[in-house]
């Protein structure tokens, strides 16, 4: 006779499987995210004109939506939703 259990125990560890897959998705709404400097410049703790030079640089890719730079999420937050080191990056 085969294990009663075994069934569940199958589900479970499919369920497990596509919450794991679900939790390491990023969020769709925070991938079309932008921030303006003042914004990156709070979320990184520097001043406004370090994130000018930051994108100036290369360390930072930001878009110009006229005459201003806006940066997306991803620039900002790494896939865990981390703010990216970008002080000792070279």
């Amino acid at each position: 006779m085969e294990n009663p259990y075994e069934i569940l125990l199958n589900e479970v560890k499919e369920v497990k499987s596509l919450l794991i897959n679900l939790k390491n998705r990023p969020d769709k709404e925070l991938i079309n995210k932008f921030y303006t400097r003042n914004e990156a410049s709070k979320i990184l703790k520097v001043s406004p004109q370090t994130i000018k030079s930051y994108i100036d640089r290369g360390l930072l890719k930001a878009e110009k939506y006229g005459k201003f730079d806006r940066i997306r999420h991803t620039e900002i937050f790494d896939s865990s939703n981390r703010v990216k080191s970008l002080k000792y990056k070279r």
